[in-house]
């Protein structure tokens, strides 16, 4: 199982009512997606920013819009221990430009 890790200048993840956090839409396969549930996501605000926001994968959902290719909402239970993380930090801050990075 892989990380997942998102650069999400906009900050536009929610909590829903269910209490699950939900990524905004992002252009992943569905089928890297069910491989890694149960895997860790990552959300980052900024390219030397550590990690905000993150939680276990528990599920997706297609994004709803008008969009040329599928994407997808991350699903996951929020852990308050992943806040600060900085794995991807160095690989963003040197250019990286894909918001998806997989670790």
């Amino acid at each position: 199982m892989s990380t997942l890790t998102l650069y999400c200048s906009s900050k536009n993840d929610e909590t829903r009512s269910d209490g699950l956090v939900s990524s905004g839409a992002w252009r992943i396969g569905k089928d890297r997606l069910e491989e890694n549930l149960g895997a860790t996501v990552l959300l980052y605000s900024g390219k030397s920013e550590p990690a905000y926001r993150g939680g276990m994968i528990v599920g997706y959902e297609k994004a709803s819009g008008s969009y040329k290719t599928d994407r997808y909402n991350v699903i996951f239970e929020e852990d308050p221990s992943v806040v600060g993380d900085t794995r991807t930090t160095f690989a963003r801050s040197k250019g990286a430009a894909n918001p998806v990075i997989w670790i």
